[in-house]
């Protein structure tokens, strides 16, 4: 059986550049291998595309996705970059967005397991920090703009703290790292202050000048 992944040779790497740029990963978060699960990011994402999103659909009885209100889209750039790699960029985004049809399911089952599980309400009582990795291969960096968005709809970023590791990997920290983060909730809690900068120090590999992505969907 021929594989479909990326090539040795490069010769089918277009194709796969268009996944990563239509979905905008960063290159070092999807073709770097993953320091801690081992695994290259393409894969990664692939295996939570598709399978990850099959097991879930099954045990919720109906799509948990929807593109409806999604345009996909490419830069001119991105466009350019595409055609010397043998792709023609702008007949499969046609493709795409002829197909945005995908609803998410109404059944109460669903809608159950999403309220629970997956639905992000932003209200925080207690105070939170989160970390992660400026190229994290699976769990997309974004999120954490849309997360913060949330919580200060509900005007409650005063009990959050996002934190940033430089690198590639999915929860790649180091020991170090947890036990800062650790420490700076301890702090918080202990003294009611939130931790500023300095419990993040950059000689642990903490960024504290990264900025997030804003959140495309």
């Amino acid at each position: 059986m021929q594989s479909i992944g990326p090539k040795p040779d490069g010769s089918n790497r277009g194709g796969w550049e268009f996944i990563r740029l239509v979905n905008g990963l960063a290159s070092d978060a999807f073709w770097s291998t993953d320091p801690m699960w081992k695994y290259p990011g393409f894969l990664m994402q692939m295996a939570f595309a598709t399978e990850s999103l099959s097991g879930s659909q099954y045990w919720a009885s109906g799509p948990v996705a929807q593109n409806l209100d999604h345009r996909y889209s490419l830069t001119p750039d991105e466009k350019t970059y595409l055609a010397g790699r043998g792709i023609q960029a702008d007949d499969l985004l046609v493709k795409m967005n002829a197909r945005t049809k995908m609803r998410g399911s109404p059944r109460p089952r669903l809608c159950r397991a999403l309220w629970r599980f997956g639905e992000v309400h932003g209200t925080l009582t207690k105070p939170v920090i989160t970390l992660h990795t400026t190229l994290d291969t699976l769990a997309d960096i974004r999120h954490e703009s849309a997360y913060r968005q949330t919580v200060a709809g509900e005007g409650c970023l005063a009990k959050l703290v996002q934190a940033y590791v430089s690198g590639v990997g999915h929860c790649a920290f180091t020991a170090q790292q947890l036990l800062a983060g650790l420490a700076a909730m301890e702090s918080w809690l202990d003294t009611g202050k939130p931790p500023t900068a300095s419990a993040f120090p950059a000689g642990l590999g903490f960024d504290n000048t990264f900025v997030p992505p804003p959140w495309p969907y």
